[in-house]
């Protein structure tokens, strides 16, 4: 079982609540991440979603986002971009929907059940309604990169909006 948070509030742009996992959990949560995450999701996840992802990054989000604004001027007379964000995020996550997309590719019953317990370890978890992902977890961004992974996918493959960028829950389109 996994230890109690540390709770503390962050300032900076806005005003959030960090749940923070004790040192022993966060190896914990990195091997799993590491060993399970990034094998069986990173691979499908559309080029453009740059968050908690290795070898890409705010800055390189950012250098995309440049780019495409530029080749979008060139092609088109008055592009427009659309910037999304999602009020508080992570507090509104469905942990249950987040399990089910992980069980379509993870079948092993060990780690589904190391899921469900990471999962529900928070205290910001609400048992009537299992909504909510600790801000501050390496777990909580790769589970709300999972769950975003499906709106990217509908963005780019049904509604073929080609240049679509993502950091986190913040949204780029143009």
């Amino acid at each position: 079982s996994f230890s109690t948070y540390k709770m503390f509030y962050v300032y900076e742009p806005k005003k959030r609540k960090i749940l923070a996992a004790t040192f022993k959990d966060r190896i914990v949560h990195t091997w799993y991440v590491n060993s399970f995450v990034i094998p069986y999701f990173v691979p499908s996840f559309i080029s453009t979603s740059y968050a908690c992802i290795k070898k890409k990054g705010m800055h390189m989000a950012a250098k995309a986002v440049q780019k495409g604004i530029k080749k979008c001027s060139k092609l088109y007379e008055a592009p427009h971009v659309i910037k999304m964000d999602v009020k508080k995020y992570f507090e509104n996550i469905c942990t249950d929907k987040v399990y089910s997309l992980i069980k379509r590719k993870i079948r092993d019953k060990k780690v589904l059940r190391l899921t469900s317990k990471i999962l529900l370890s928070s205290v910001c978890y609400n048992e009537n309604n299992k909504i909510g992902l600790p801000i501050g977890n390496y777990t909580s961004q790769m589970f709300a990169n999972i769950y975003l992974n499906e709106l990217d996918k509908f963005i780019k493959n049904e509604l073929h909006v080609k240049y679509y960028y993502r950091y986190m829950d913040v949204r780029l389109r143009f």
